[in-house]
């Protein structure tokens, strides 16, 4: 098992050490040497590494880190700074004054060189570029000939930009932006890990909570929400989305096949992602196909991973060729994953860790493969890692510190010398056509990037034209690729390929299939040889490359062979099958219904397949496609009311003879699966059913009441749910009732007492749940309804007669409610003036907030009355010191713990493969120490993630809505649900305030509603393995 002892997280209390005592501390694989290649004061704090195709490494060093500053790469002030800025300042723990923001940017890019042949250290560092701001993503440039000094793209606040030196004196005088519009509301990701390909193009991460607006060159503009992964050209022209999803991506690798890995925090450490993927993290939805499959379930103990890479050189022996390896900058260590493949789906199987250190400031955020087969590890060297857990004005928290390692394979025996880097930036022709068989995958990629940008074209096709002795393993690819780029126009070598393959991983037919997608569709040439190649070849790499092809140049003749391949596909190849079903989306997005209905014909199956991704494809054929389908095969699958709410929303009411044909077939049938089709009708119909004919919407309103009166509490809890959304006045006295009724199980009432309107007699409804001997659950359902009212008096009134009977955690949910209005602090303040409510709801954190923007009279009296009382802040202090003091004399059961993280926190929260994303992962939480796990249990407000932090909304009906991270524009804001993570939209037209808070999604008041077993159990879960 890996070792998991060494210190985690924060060390505010650790002394900073030389790069010299620090270099004695670490621990390696017996034969593995590591060597200090620079340190301060000569870098500053890396961010990202990059080589040059003359062997010198590009450092992104920052000073200003996590605060940006108001100027960008040209001086410029920075125009929606201020937007951000405020974003940024409540972003990491609002309790805490941040400084003024710097008037301009100062931040490095570095160049190191000569690197010394015995001790690794670089005798050479130049500044190429000052006056960035927190620069993290950085590619050096191919130099075109002509050129007198270097050219490189390097991310800085808030855009990506072209750096050049024109007059060689090695600094750059010339500065153009490429891409602008990236956000900066969180600065610990935005644009970083820029890694060139030889398909010519510059791939990169997309960090987290971010929302970019960003505009290329032709005036194009691209949407990135947090997550997601994206490639770019270096001259500005295009940038594309190329994976959706993830929550903090940083670091992305290429294997030798071509194949795409990054690194992401909070959801899994490893992935390898395929072009047009959904990925699974904070807050994302996928696009109806569900998440893509992840490669591993292992968090490596932490829940911030940064950095990648794929080791494809021969410099390190055999066992770690091929190995993942992934920085970790909490847990202080380099992890090492082997991939064990199935097909095409690599399982990244964790070993041994690669590397740890004893000094707790060692921070590796960016692992890389040099050009010489060593590891290169950028070390952010900081006694305190965390973003949330201490404050980010904390003293112990340094600015000057930072390191460069470089990790070699000596030999068990010491005697293997220390490898030099390679400079290719003179190399003519035929010597970087040699270095396209080097078995480094780095020499690679960089002999390929001087050949399409140095290398004059008719000398570069001249000699990639040369014969050649047979390629060595992982040459094919980027030959192929540049052959493409360079202009080739003749079809037949590549098919020739497809034709001579017999082997599902062929090299070069994968490189052939992977070429292709640099030019148009296939040509009618290419049919028979994909024919042959798929039924000759099983299921692997040329199938998942073929479906990649077929996904980016749709032929009407490739759909058949998809819907043959998902057939023949096996089901441990999660990422074939995945890709197979991307690619059939795209041909189903391009069918007419009368296609799709011939190409389901042909076999039953088939018809399975094509409505399994029809419901990810918005298109009336798809929805037409998939009534008919319905009403082939009934609606008694588990995916049916899925599949009825997708085809209703497209089709729309001017389709109901589509949707009344399949109510009359359903005649007799099982309430579940009429069930199941009014679900679908109720989902996407919304509260606009009075568009429907009479026939749709009377059997609608028939099937949902009656299922709400079925005895079973599953389907009734599901009836109440669709009739939530619906306008439909005969809907209210049922759900009334049901959510009176003391008999009926609390899931159903819940889910009823959320479904009817809320006037006067829905009001009084809750009133009394809320007042009744009813489970806390539901009664502070009921609270949370009615809290949504300020403006209404009998919601008042009912909150305020509740207030002194309630619990704890019920009464900051009502006293919070209360302080939303002046009426209802007025009556929160007499309660407690009348010793009916204790004072110290006045100071609580969801409460106190909201007092301070109620009327005079009423601030002056809470403060009166709580002037003898501690802050709350010091209240829950005490509470916390107690509650951690008496972990260690309290016997735990970590396995009852997990039954306990089931009920109160897996409806949001993930940890292993287990519970919800609404909120961040738990996984790797004892990183954060026991201290920091309880202080964010007890007093969710204390650190707020900026994701999660909430924002009511004044309506101009009066009624208030409340979400958490608010993303606002000019036709309206979209924020999370806290129960539920989805997006909900609110238009402009409807707002007449948008006040965003410092405030958690996460609810308060686990501190009484936790028995003190139960909590400590909860730890014990938590903060284990």
């Amino acid at each position: 098992m890996p070792s998991l002892a060494a210190q985690r997280g924060d060390a505010p209390d650790a002394r900073l050490r030389s790069g010299a005592e620090q270099l004695g501390l670490f621990h390696l694989p017996p034969g593995f040497a590591i060597q200090l290649v620079a340190a301060e004061p000569d870098l500053g704090k890396p961010l990202n590494l990059a080589f040059d195709a003359a062997g010198r490494l590009w450092v992104t060093t920052t000073a200003h880190y996590p605060w940006p500053a108001r100027t960008d790469a040209l001086g410029r002030p920075i125009g929606d700074f201020a937007r951000d800025w405020e974003d940024n300042r409540l972003a990491f723990r609002g309790l805490v004054r941040p400084p003024e923001p710097e008037t301009q940017a100062r931040d490095q890019l570095r160049v190191l060189s000569d690197f010394d042949p015995v001790t690794g250290r670089a005798r050479r560092t130049e500044v190429f570029a000052d006056g960035l701001n927190i620069p993290v993503g950085v590619t050096p440039l191919p130099r075109p000939p002509g050129a007198r000094g270097a050219a490189v793209v390097v991310h800085s606040i808030p855009g990506i930009w072209r750096l050049e030196d024109t007059d060689g004196d090695g600094r750059a005088d010339r500065r153009e932006p490429l891409y602008e519009g990236f956000g900066f509301k969180d600065t610990h990701g935005m644009a970083s890990s820029f890694t060139p390909w030889p398909d010519g193009w510059i791939y990169a991460t997309h960090g987290f909570a971010n929302r970019s607006e960003i505009r290329d060159r032709s005036g194009r503009v691209t949407k990135l929400e947090s997550g997601n992964t994206f490639r770019f050209r270096a001259d500005g022209s295009r940038l594309e989305p190329w994976a959706h999803g993830q929550t903090n991506p940083f670091g992305l690798a290429f294997d030798a096949r071509g194949d795409v890995y990054t690194a992401d925090s909070h959801s899994k450490p490893v992935y390898l992602l395929l072009r047009g993927g959904f990925y699974e993290g904070i807050n994302r939805q996928h696009d109806g196909l569900g998440f893509a499959p992840p490669i591993t379930l292992d968090s490596h103990g932490s829940s911030a991973i940064a950095g990648i890479t794929v080791y494809a050189a021969s410099q390190f022996p055999e066992e770690y060729r091929g190995n993942v390896f992934n920085g970790n900058p909490v847990t202080r260590r380099v992890n090492r994953a082997r991939l064990d493949w199935t097909g095409s789906t690599p399982k990244a199987v964790r070993q041994a860790d690669f590397l740890t250190c004893d000094d707790p400031s060692f921070r590796p955020v960016q692992v890389v493969l040099g050009p010489d087969g060593a590891l290169w590890i950028a070390d952010f060297y900081n006694p305190i890692i965390g973003h949330y857990e201490v404050p980010l004005t904390h003293p112990a928290r340094n600015r000057t510190h930072g390191r460069i390692w470089r990790v070699y394979w000596r030999g068990e025996d010491a005697t293997v010398p220390p490898p030099a880097l390679p400079d290719l930036a003179q190399a003519g022709a035929p010597a970087l056509v040699a270095a396209l068989r080097d078995p480094n995958l780095a020499v690679r990629s960089l002999a390929a990037g001087e050949l399409a940008g140095r290398v004059v074209p008719e000398e570069a096709r001249a000699a990639l034209a040369t014969p050649a002795a047979p390629l060595p393993p992982g040459a094919a690819l980027p030959v192929a690729l540049l052959r493409e780029r360079l202009g080739a126009t003749d079809e037949v070598p590549l098919l020739a390929a497809l034709e001579a393959a017999r082997a599902a991983d062929d090299e070069a037919a994968l490189a052939s299939l992977r070429a292709m997608l640099l030019r148009g569709p296939p040509g009618p040439a290419a049919v028979e040889p994909f024919r042959t190649l798929l039924a000759r070849v099983g299921p692997g790499h040329l199938w998942r490359a073929a479906a990649d092809l077929f996904a980016q140049h749709p032929q009407p003749w490739q759909t058949p062979l998809l819907l043959s391949m998902l057939a023949r596909a096996p089901e441990g190849d999660t990422l074939l099958v995945y890709g197979l079903r991307l690619a059939l989306k795209e041909h189903v997005a391009r069918a007419s219904t009368e296609i799709l209905a011939e190409l389901a014909a042909a076999r039953p199956e088939d018809a399975i397949r094509l409505a399994d991704v029809a419901v990810a494809v918005a298109t009336p054929a798809a929805a037409e496609f998939l009534l008919g389908h319905l009403e082939r095969v009934g609606v008694g699958g588990l995916r049916a009311g899925e599949f009825a709410r997708h085809a209703v929303r497209q089709l729309g009411p001017g389709k109901a003879s589509a949707v009344e044909a399949l109510i009359r077939k359903l005649e007799g049938a099982p309430l579940d699966q009429r069930l199941a089709l009014a679900e679908g009708v109720s989902g996407a119909a919304g509260e606009q059913l009075g568009g429907w004919s009479s026939v749709v919407s009377g059997w609608l309103e028939r099937t949902l009441l009656e299922a709400l009166a079925a005895e079973d509490p599953a389907i009734a809890r599901r009836a109440a749910q669709a009739l939530k959304t619906l306008v439909l006045p005969a809907k209210n006295a049922p759900l009334q009732a049901r959510a009176l009724d003391s008999r009926t199980p609390a899931a159903v009432r819940q889910a009823s007492l959320e479904a009817f309107d809320l006037d006067a007699a829905g009001q009084g409804v809750l009133a009394r749940i809320l007042t009744s001997r009813a489970g806390l659950p539901v009664r502070r359902a009921a609270a949370e309804r009615l809290a949504k009212l300020p403006a209404s008096d009998a919601a008042r009134e009912a909150l305020a007669g509740a207030l002194p009977a309630a619990s704890t955690d019920l009464a900051i949910l009502i006293a919070g409610a209360l302080a939303q209005s002046d009426e209802g602090a007025a009556s929160l303040v007499a309660l407690v003036a009348e010793g009916r409510a204790p004072a110290g709801l006045l100071r609580h954190a969801r409460v106190a907030p909201a007092l301070e923007r109620r009327a005079p009279a009423v601030r002056a009296r809470a403060a009166e009355l709580t002037r003898e009382l501690p802050s709350e802040d010091a209240r829950l202090d005490a509470v916390i010191a107690a509650r951690i003091g008496a972990h260690g004399e309290t016997k735990r059961d970590a396995q009852r713990g997990a039954e306990v993280f089931v009920q109160h926190c897996a409806a949001c929260h993930r940890r292993g493969d287990a519970g919800g994303s609404v909120g961040p992962s738990l996984d790797g939480l004892a990183a954060r120490g026991l201290s920091r796990v309880v202080e964010d249990i007890l007093d969710p407000g204390r650190n707020v993630d900026p994701l999660f932090r909430m924002a009511s909304v004044t309506l101009r009906d009066g009624a208030e809505r409340s979400g958490f991270n608010p993303r606002r524009d000019a036709e309206g804001v979209t924020l999370a649900d806290a129960a539920t993570g989805r997006d909900f939209r609110i238009a402009s037209r409807e707002i007449v305030r948008l006040e965003p808070s410092a405030q958690s999604a996460m609810p308060a008041g686990f501190e009484n509603s936790l028995p003190d077993r139960d909590f400590h159990d909860l730890l014990a879960f938590l903060l284990g393995p």
